[in-house]
């Protein structure tokens, strides 16, 4: 029986990437290497851990791993990079996280001329960790350990990585031309690995979304009945950032929607769904007392050991099925919502006072202008895109009214990556660990 190396830093918190891991495990033997603490969610899951968490410390590691962290190459997709650095930064506190903020900062604007497999080749190992008996190994977009990677590399062991979302191409900074396969959603998608990653064509390889599975499964069931979960007519604006600057020009943006939505109608409501990995709840204080909106925070509430279970995933796409519109500005949720009948509109007002100068890198516009919201999203002839502050009430004033006319943007979005089954997914993964 094969056997995988299943990388990670810890136990996956999405449903789908359980449910990959889980229909893996029906196939093959799996052994983890944890490159972070072995909590109790890990040691009850059942399989063999062996740890990976060794940082090697030596002065000359030290001082590639400081080289790297300057002058390591990053996607031609920068700006997405920044995002990604400054969210990373914002899980530590005080001056840890001020040095990391600094540094996303510093590599973002100088040059960057260190590419990560030249870094690999500079790490020295010296505990070796075991994996003579594993055949091949798995993870899921970045291996969370740059010694480990190393160390595979160099015992010429297979790797696979499976490109869990649409916007990593655009944003990791640790692909490598050593990893035999990677897996991606589209063909779009394996053009961005291919051309923001420098990988060659003929290691990426198609094989669908799996976090959009929950979709064909509430889509395709046949007791799926829409609970309506408001009594009321609403929109449903997304919230999408973490940073706490982005943050509060979204909440700024929620504001203007209600008061957008009251001129319309005054029975109007602004549901405003909060980003679920925000656990900064008091960043939306300001939104309790706006009259016109409520605030959806209802999920992650589960004991699953997942950010949002299968009920939740049902509810979110109830809502999302029951709302006159679903708003955004530019995120993978816009995606999740064109699989729906309801219209999807994103928001690229230009002219917008956001409160931070347009000159600032966390300025929102440059968000919504992230490289893959550019190509996929913000069509340049679609009604579904709200160009500016004088277009959104008539926008949303026609969306109201003729909810069809903005069906096509939503059809045009969901033919790019056709839904499929988890276990399809999965069974395509578990073909390729073989084969590769």
């Amino acid at each position: 029986m094969t056997r995988i190396g299943l990388v990670i830093p810890r136990k996956p918190q999405f449903l789908d990437m359980n449910q990959i891991v889980e229909h893996l495990r029906s196939k093959a033997e799996i052994c983890l290497f944890v490159t972070g603490t072995a909590t109790d969610s890990i040691k009850q899951w059942g399989f063999e851990i062996r740890s990976a968490d060794n940082p090697q410390r030596s002065a000359s590691n030290s001082l590639w791993y400081w080289l790297f962290s300057i002058f390591g190459r990053i996607p031609k997709s920068r700006f997405n990079y920044l995002i990604m650095a400054l969210f990373k930064a914002e899980r530590d506190v005080g001056w840890q996280r001020a040095i990391l903020r600094l540094v996303a900062y510093l590599r973002f604007l100088r040059p960057n001329f260190i590419s990560f497999d030249f870094f690999l080749k500079r790490l020295k190992i010296y505990f070796p960790v075991k994996i003579e008996d594993i055949d091949v190994f798995f993870y899921f977009t970045e291996l969370p350990s740059e010694i480990l990677l190393t160390q595979i590399i160099r015992t010429k062991k297979p790797i696979v990585a499976y490109v869990y979302s649409w916007d990593h191409p655009c944003k990791q900074a640790t692909f490598s031309k050593h990893v035999d396969r990677y897996l991606v959603w589209n063909s779009s998608m394996k053009n961005d690995v291919v051309t923001l990653q420098d990988i060659p064509p003929s290691r990426v390889q198609t094989v669908g979304a799996s976090q959009f599975a929950y979709i064909k499964r509430y889509l395709e069931s046949p007791d799926t009945q829409v609970t309506t979960p408001y009594d009321f007519d609403y929109y449903y604006y997304m919230f999408a950032t973490y940073e706490p600057l982005l943050v509060k020009q979204e909440t700024n943006i929620a504001r203007t929607l209600a008061k957008t939505l009251s001129n319309i109608n005054p029975h109007l409501k602004l549901v405003v769904r909060l980003y679920p990995l925000q656990k900064r709840i008091d960043l939306y204080d300001v939104l309790a007392g706006t009259p016109g909106i409520v605030v959806d925070s209802d999920f992650g509430k589960t004991q699953s050991g997942v950010l949002m279970a299968e009920n939740e995933l049902r509810n979110k796409l109830d809502k999302i099925h029951s709302a006159v519109a679903v708003i955004h500005n530019g995120s993978t949720v816009g995606l999740e919502a064109s699989y729906l009948d309801t219209p999807t509109l994103v928001l690229d007002m230009r002219g917008y006072d956001y409160g931070v100068s347009v000159r600032h890198p966390l300025h929102l516009q440059k968000f919504v202008h992230q490289y893959q919201n550019q190509k996929y999203l913000l069509d340049a002839d679609s009604p579904n895109v709200i160009r500016d502050l004088n277009a959104l009430e008539r926008t949303l004033r026609q969306v109201y009214e003729s909810p069809n006319d903005f069906l096509d943007y939503n059809r045009a979005l969901r033919a790019l990556t056709p839904l499929r089954d988890v276990n399809d997914i999965a069974a395509d993964i578990m073909t390729t660990l073989i084969d590769v």
